[in-house]
């Protein structure tokens, strides 16, 4: 008997490179992935692609030893916190509904000064957007507690259409106009 399966080949067609080059280039240049606190969303018809380096220590609770520094060691004890943390403060709003970011993976980015330290996480992941209701709100409550970690810069595309937003602890979040490509 056969099975049919629901599946999403486009995103998987667009993440599957994206690992394996983020991979590549991670091994080969230890380099960072993305600048600290940008970030960029992709808005297609059926989701929206989000990817945002997130300062490490906008995860509060991940710090085990209080030596103020996030270690390896302490960055792989806490995925499941740091998956917690994302799913609750980072959101995608279309109409009534919040919209939780999936298909979430991560990595850290190390201090060019510590290898064993992380600084940032980058975050990748999508969101579903209903048929009905175009994404009209961004909101990110993961800021670091660093002077110069309380932002976040977001390029946001539509087909041809960009827009950069910022994003501060005074202002989380940011309606998304002028991105219909009608």
């Amino acid at each position: 008997m056969m099975r049919l399966r629901a599946s999403r080949p486009r995103f998987w067609v667009l993440i599957v490179p994206l690992i394996l080059c983020l991979t590549f280039f991670t091994s080969v240049a230890n380099g960072h992935l993305i600048n600290p606190q940008h970030g960029s969303l992709n808005v297609t018809e059926d989701g929206a692609y989000l990817v945002i380096s997130i300062p490490a220590s906008a995860f509060r609770d991940i710090d085990r030893n209080l030596d103020e520094a996030i270690s390896i060691a302490e960055f792989n004890q806490s995925r499941g916190a740091i998956l917690r943390a994302v799913n609750r403060e980072v959101h995608l709003s279309a109409e009534t509904n919040s919209l939780v970011l999936e298909g979430v993976m991560f990595s850290p980015e190390i201090s060019h000064e510590d290898q064993n330290n992380v600084t940032h996480v980058v975050v990748m992941g999508r969101f579903s957007l209903p048929e009905t209701a175009p994404a009209t709100r961004l909101q990110i409550n993961l800021f670091g507690q660093g002077a110069n970690e309380n932002f976040f810069k977001i390029l946001i595309t539509r087909g041809s259409i960009e827009t950069s937003i910022k994003l501060t602890p005074e202002e989380p979040s940011v309606a998304l106009t002028g991105l219909d490509p009608r």
